[in-house]
């Protein structure tokens, strides 16, 4: 048995700013999806991908400026961004697959007495960013019992959460086919246990407006939204429908979110939970969700699901990751233990009276992660980072503003 001192439950209370837009977000959203009470965003024009696959199966190309620009740097592990003679203030954080702390994750913790076990090879560079994002692929529950069996029904013992907490993993989405895996009362349990230790959540809810509505991270003074939605609601494949998990087929919710977030935020996140698993093939619900999510107002796409590292693309200069892999999973295949993580470094732009104007993307760089033991990422070696950036596409793992139109 695992004795740990987990950090005491406290309500989250978002800042005033955050709390006013998802009040606004709140009523705009609970108001319905229909043609009254939405705002319709101005049709942007017809414009083709920067890069795109030439097919499904043949990886968009990702090639970065031979070298940055030389007035603009940032230190490692800051989470400010020098530029210029002058020190505006710059927001950091990560963005990482699927994360799943049950079954042989579980198992591993349990055998080590280490509840934050899978965070310890990457707590450096988890912690040295404001904080992280991924997707959230094992639910909780007030059970601490799990299967380490094959199947996929997985429930995380509350305990588990330490390693999120201690480790600033501060935003996940639960849109996912593994939302309901403890039932309704479980889901319920997952937002009350992420609430009581100040991790935002995106994605599921106990009803559809509240799984439709987006988390706001400020930092610095820079806000970023975020949102998610997923193919399906329970492991089916997406047969049954039901209104805790946002779905990539709402199309009428995700245009009414974007639209009454994007005037209130900096940037703007949207996960997708969607593909085909264990594939690196994108299919044509994700490249539809995800360039829809861009042409609304999305600055990036994050994919989940597929548990393979996917291509990237840009398109209408906005990145859309396609699918980041796996984070922290029990999985054995050498192609699923091979993840990603996007490391964005956004700094407060400046307007023409000298005074903060929003945000831009300073420099967004890829990192490939290995997970050992069934269990553990660890920074992938220069040969293991480089192989698996070729078979995704993408020759060089930094993208710089020029790249994006940022």
């Amino acid at each position: 048995m695992i004795t740990a001192t987990v950090s005491p439950r406290r309500k989250w209370r978002p800042r005033a700013a955050s709390r006013a837009i998802l009040l606004a977000l709140s009523a705009t959203l609970s108001s319905g999806c229909g043609p009254q009470g939405r705002p319709s965003p101005t049709p942007p024009a017809e414009q083709p991908p920067t890069t795109i696959a030439a097919s499904p199966s043949e990886p968009a190309r990702l090639t970065a400026l031979a070298s940055a620009d030389p007035a603009s740097t940032v230190e490692p592990g800051s989470s400010r961004a020098v530029t210029g003679p002058e020190q505006r203030p710059s927001l950091r954080f990560l963005a990482v697959g699927d994360i799943m702390l049950s079954r042989r994750v579980a198992q591993a913790m349990r055998q080590r007495g280490d509840l934050l076990l899978p965070f310890g090879p990457l707590a450096t560079r988890l912690t040295a960013v404001d904080f992280t994002f991924g997707n959230l692929e094992s639910p909780f529950s007030s059970s601490d019992r799990f299967s380490i069996g094959p199947a996929h029904n997985f429930n995380t013992p509350p305990a588990h959460i330490q390693g999120l907490v201690e480790h600033r993993v501060s935003v996940l989405s639960l849109a996912n086919n593994h939302a309901l895996d403890q039932g309704v009362a479980g889901l319920r349990f997952t937002l009350g246990h992420l609430d009581d230790h100040d991790i935002h959540h995106v994605g599921a809810g106990m009803d559809n407006a509240a799984a439709w509505l987006p988390a706001v991270m400020e930092r610095h003074g820079i806000r970023v939204g975020f949102l998610g939605a997923s193919y399906a609601a329970v492991n089916d494949g997406g047969q049954s429908r039901n209104p805790y998990v946002a779905r990539i087929d709402q199309r009428k919710q995700l245009e009414a979110t974007i639209t009454a977030l994007r005037p209130k935020v900096d940037y703007l996140v949207v996960a997708m939970h969607a593909g085909r698993e264990y594939l690196e093939q994108i299919d044509d619900a994700q490249r539809g969700f995800a360039r829809q999510a861009i042409d609304l107002g999305a600055d990036v796409v994050f994919g989940s699901h597929p548990h393979v590292a996917q291509a990237v693309e840009i398109y209408r200069g906005k990145p859309i990751f396609y699918s980041l892999g796996n984070f922290i999973f029990d999985h054995e295949p050498l192609a699923t233990r091979q993840g990603l993580m996007v490391d964005t470094t956004l700094r407060a732009a400046e307007a023409t009276d000298g005074s903060s104007s929003g945000a831009v993307v300073e420099r967004m760089e890829l990192s490939v992660v290995i997970i050992e033991n069934r269990s553990t990422p660890r920074p992938a070696t220069v040969a293991e980072a480089s192989a698996v950036l070729e078979r995704i596409g993408v020759n060089r793992p930094v993208i710089l503003p020029q790249e994006t139109g940022s």
